[in-house]
C-alpha cells in the first residue's frame, strides 16, 4: 500500500476487503490518496467493490464531488449499488414525481413518464446532460428507470415492476418501451421474476445474462418456446447459462442444435456456435440420453458428419458413454 504502483495499490485494497472491509476503509481514511492522479483515484476507488456495504456510502458520496469526471463516474456506479443509500433514495423520489400510473378497468395500466429536467443534484447524481438518439428529458427518464431497485415499485406508483413492463407507456407524447431500462434493472438487482418477463425481448447476449436469473421451470419455459418458434440457435446461445447436467429433453435439444449449427447453409457466424456447444454436451449431456444425442448426431448430413468440429464431439461423446458403461459395471 506504502510503495506500490497504482494497480499495485488498488489490487491490495481489494485482497484486504476481501475478508476486512473496514479495514479496507483505514487505509483510505488518512486521505493521503485523494493527493493521487484522477487514474490512480479511480482505480482505488473501483477497489471498493470489493466487500461494498453501507459503511462506504459517505466515501463515496463525497467522490461525488471528485474533480476528475472518471471518479465521479465511478463513484455513482457504486452508491446505485446500494440499495439503503441516500443516492436511490434521490432515485426513488424523482420517480415518485415522474412516473404518473392510470389504472384502467380489465385494460393495462397507463404510464406517463415525464421528462426529467437537468438539475446540479441530478447533474451531480451522473444522469446524462446529452443523449443521441432520443431527448435528454426522456434519457434521463430512462436512467431513472433503470436505477429504481426493481422491489420497490410497488410502493413508489403501485405497480410491479413487471406491471410497469406491461404497461402502455409514453413520454412526451410518444410510445416508450422501459424493456432496456428495467433489464439494466433486472440484472442490476437479480431480479428472476423480471427476468423471466424480460427475456424473450432480449437481444441474444443480454437473454444470457438474463437466463442465468431465472429458476428452473422459467428457464426450462424459455427454452421451450424457443425450440416450439424453430429458434434452436438462439436457444443454443444462451446455453451457458444451462444447468451443469442437461436434462434428457435439452441434452437431445442440443444435439439438435449441433446438427442445425454444423449445416454447410450456415453463415459463419452461426456455424461458430459448435464450438461452443462441442464444449457443452459431452460433459453435460445427461447420462440416460447419451446414446439418443449419438443417435441425433450420427443422423446429420454426410458433409455436417465430416466436420474436425463434429467429429471432436462425437469422439467425446462416445468417451463418456464408454465412461458411464465402465461406472454401471462397477
Amino acid at each position: 500500500w506504502e510503495t506500490g504502483t497504482s494497480r499495485e495499490r488498488a489490487a491490495h485494497l481489494a485482497r484486504v476487503r476481501a475478508h476486512d472491509p473496514a479495514a479496507g476503509r483505514a487505509l483510505l481514511a488518512d486521505g493521503a490518496w485523494l493527493e493521487a492522479r484522477a487514474a490512480e483515484r479511480e482505480q482505488i476507488l473501483a477497489a471498493l467493490s470489493t466487500g461494498l456495504g453501507p459503511q462506504d456510502e459517505a466515501l463515496l458520496e463525497a467522490r461525488l464531488d471528485d474533480r476528475a469526471e472518471s471518479v465521479r463516474r465511478t463513484a455513482a456506479d457504486l452508491l446505485r449499488r446500494l440499495p439503503s443509500s441516500a443516492f436511490i433514495r434521490r432515485t426513488e423520489a424523482l420517480a415518485r414525481a415522474h412516473v404518473v400510473v392510470t389504472k384502467r378497468f380489465l385494460r393495462t395500466p397507463r404510464v406517463e413518464l415525464l421528462p426529467v429536467a437537468l438539475t446540479d443534484e441530478l447533474a451531480r447524481d451522473r444522469y446524462p446532460a446529452r443523449a443521441h438518439r432520443a431527448s435528454a428529458a426522456l434519457t434521463r427518464a430512462l436512467e431513472m428507470v433503470a436505477r429504481v431497485p426493481t422491489g420497490r415499485w410497488r410502493r413508489l406508483v403501485g405497480l410491479s415492476a413487471v406491471e410497469l413492463l406491461e404497461a402502455e407507456v409514453r413520454c412526451e407524447g410518444q410510445r416508450t418501451d422501459l424493456s432496456e431500462a428495467l433489464t439494466r434493472a433486472a440484472l442490476q438487482w437479480e431480479d428472476g421474476k423480471l427476468a423471466s418477463a424480460l427475456v424473450d425481448r432480449a437481444p441474444t447476449a443480454t437473454a444470457t445474462r438474463l437466463v442465468a436469473l431465472l429458476d428452473t421451470p422459467d428457464r426450462d419455459a424459455f427454452i421451450d418456446r424457443l425450440v416450439a418458434a424453430g429458434h434452436c440457435l438462439q436457444a443454443a446461445a444462451t446455453c451457458e447459462a444451462w444447468p451443469l447436467t442437461l436434462s434428457p429433453k435439452h441434452s437431445g435439444l442440443i444435439a439438435r442444435c449441433i446438427v442445425e449449427a454444423a449445416a454447410p447453409s450456415r453463415r459463419a457466424s452461426e456455424r461458430s456456435l459448435l464450438t461452443a456447444l462441442g464444449g457443452l454436451l459431452p460433459g453435460r449431456c445427461a447420462p440416460e440420453a447419451v446414446e439418443d444425442a449419438l443417435a441425433i448426431l450420427g443422423a446429420a448430413p454426410a458433409e455436417a458428419l465430416q466436420t474436425s468440429d463434429m467429429r471432436t464431439i462425437m469422439t467425446a461423446l462416445e468417451l463418456r458413454r464408454e465412461l458411464l458403461g465402465m461406472t454401471n459395471q462397477e
